[in-house]
């Protein structure tokens, strides 16, 4: 086996999986010298009766083992006997609270449990052979495979704890309109059963989608010849959006329409007039503060501009996502309108950041402006409302041309990306390919 510590850091994914188990062996040791903190593996275990960002996530991370690993039938029976059975104790245990159709929104713990039994057995294999090349490819997968599930359940732990929210900013700023834009959207999709089902979906499926095109780019990467570390790396984009997007949660905390506003008034109006000078509220902590600016839009933008490269059928299929994603986003009543808005320019920022094959200068300068953008939009946003609601036309046109602005830099950079293709001569080993 000529299997390195050093390869850890040249596969992004295996630095990845590192940086997994160092977060994750932080989480179980800190209730320790704070005993007001819970044990990771407590809350993971909680989870899955109760959320079901955490149960696609599962989901999603088992399309990384069907999708990249070569399929054994008997690993794959045992992986599915197991999965099924872990799914039927879950679905007992949420049974008195949720329907039979619900269940089936719900799937993907349990197969969880059984493909990383697999995926952990056949990284055993491939060690006592010595095939170090399918042995450390195994381990970037089972990484994959943990990834979002893993940090959901983080940022679960980290979430909320702020009494006091912004959503009165949000809904005086929302207001310049000249109506809610959340009400108005919110209230037709509301109004039919099977699309507000739809819109459901789409938006808690999210991590499938994020999943699926981190899976194409492993493809290509190895279908072409691509080293990992000289192209964008979904998984470490999708971090990095939940890492910023947390620091933003608590900075200026908010719930949501639905929370804010009460399933009596949301959205069938009518819509309150705004307070001029907005103040924050108490809102009770058992709401997560997962709000500004939207993940789910910074997410889906990621999905798209991790496959601008790839097929132009993907290209276009995420960018239906992304319409949708910003629809169901109003439909489940936990957004605003300026959530969305705020989620262009950090999404590209971070973009910029993580773009490892467009030109460095091209990202520093748009990374930087958008990075500057976004936090002056959150600092107006938290100190200065009353002051964006005098200027009404300055404020609506700083937000359309947020937006165009952002897209389109975000777009410049995508075209700009030029993944290189290693030589025979370049590749090794060593390479995290």
């Amino acid at each position: 086996m000529d299997l390195t510590w050093r390869d850890f850091y040249r596969s992004p994914y295996l630095l990845f999986l590192s940086l997994m188990a160092i977060v994750g062996l932080y989480y179980e040791l800190v209730p320790f010298w704070d005993p007001s903190r819970g044990f990771l593996h407590s809350s993971t275990i909680l989870n899955p009766q109760s959320s079901i960002l955490f149960d696609t996530a599962c989901l999603g991370g088992t399309a990384a083992y069907f999708f990249l690993m070569p399929i054994h039938k008997r690993e794959l029976a045992l992986a599915l006997s197991i999965g099924g059975l872990c799914e039927v104790y879950l679905i007992a245990k949420r049974l008195q609270f949720l329907g039979p159709w619900e269940q089936l929104l719900h799937l993907g713990p349990g197969l969880i449990i059984g493909v990383s039994i697999a995926l952990v057995w056949r990284s055993i294999r491939y060690w006592r052979s010595r095939d170090s090349a399918q042995f450390k490819r195994t381990l970037e997968i089972f990484g994959l495979t943990i990834s979002m599930p893993f940090f959901l359940a983080v940022g679960s732990m980290s979430l909320g704890g702020n009494l006091y929210v912004y959503d009165p900013h949000c809904y005086a700023l929302d207001s310049l309109w000249g109506f809610q834009p959340s009400f108005v959207i919110t209230k037709p999709l509301r109004s039919y059963q099977a699309l507000e089902v739809f819109m459901y979906i789409i938006y808690f499926f999210l991590s499938v989608w994020m999943m699926l095109s981190q899976i194409v780019i492993f493809k290509e990467n190895e279908k072409n010849n691509i080293s990992h570390w000289r192209r964008l790396v979904p998984a470490i984009f999708f971090a990095l959006i939940a890492c910023f997007g947390n620091l933003s949660y608590a900075f200026v905390p908010a719930v949501g329409t639905d929370v804010y506003c009460g399933s009596n008034l949301f959205p069938n109006g009518p819509w309150i007039p705004p307070n001029p000078d907005p103040q924050p509220v108490q809102a009770p902590p058992i709401f997560s503060r997962s709000t500004i600016p939207s993940l789910h839009m910074g997410w889906i933008l990621a999905v798209y501009y991790s496959i601008y490269l790839s097929r132009p059928l993907y290209r276009h299929i995420a960018l239906g996502l992304v319409i949708l994603t910003a629809l169901s986003a109003f439909s489940v009543g936990s957004h605003w309108l300026l959530d969305l808005i705020l989620a262009c320019p950090f999404t590209v920022a971070i973009l910029a950041l993580c773009a490892v094959d467009a030109p460095a200068k091209l990202r520093w300068l748009i990374g930087s402006s958008l990075a500057i953008l976004f936090c002056l939009g959150v600092y107006l946003l938290k100190f200065h409302t009353p002051l964006l609601m005098a200027h009404r036309g300055y404020t609506l046109t700083g937000f359309i041309l947020t937006v165009l602005v952002s897209l389109y830099l975000g777009r410049l950079i995508s075209k700009a990306r030029v993944p290189k293709v290693l030589s025979p001569q370049e590749r090794s080993p060593q390479e995290g390919v």
